[in-house]
């Protein structure tokens, strides 16, 4: 049996760096915009935390959302930073024993027999390398800071 009914298939004419965008509401609307992805930025306004229950929407403003969510994340990024930090093969830090660990059970698994002095030069070597390069490094953003 044939169909009465005939459909066509459209497709816009994109001129370079436009986008077509269908844009779905929370109410479930559908809006297209058509045109630079820069000026749909430009016009909206995105607020990606809400208040999930709205019996504390008056209580908890969205910038409050914002602020902590900024903070947590600056809190995250120094202890990861710290953590990093004290990883330095430098007197006072853990990074001291973690190398002295590290070389020791490469020797072992290389079934290097080393002296004990080859291992602990090897260990104030790079002890002392550390501790010159960390201390240069807060010299230099002392200086870079102050200037």
């Amino acid at each position: 049996s044939s169909s009465s009914s005939s459909s066509t298939c459209l497709y816009p004419v994109l001129n370079h760096g436009e986008l077509l965008l269908n844009l779905r509401l929370r109410n479930g609307n559908s809006v297209l915009f058509l045109g630079p992805p820069d000026s749909l930025f430009a016009t909206i306004s995105i607020q990606p935390v809400q208040v999930r229950f709205e019996w504390l929407s008056p209580f908890i403003p969205p910038s409050l959302l914002e602020t902590l969510q900024k903070l947590n994340l600056w809190i995250i990024s120094i202890s990861l930073a710290m953590g990093v930090l004290n990883l330095v093969p430098a007197f006072f830090f853990d990074g001291q024993y973690v190398f002295q660990l590290i070389l020791q059970e490469y020797l072992h698994k290389s079934r290097a027999t080393l002296p004990l002095n080859v291992t602990d030069r090897w260990s104030k070597i790079a002890l002392w390398t550390g501790s010159v390069l960390l201390a240069l490094n807060v010299l230099l953003s002392i200086l870079t800071v102050s200037v």
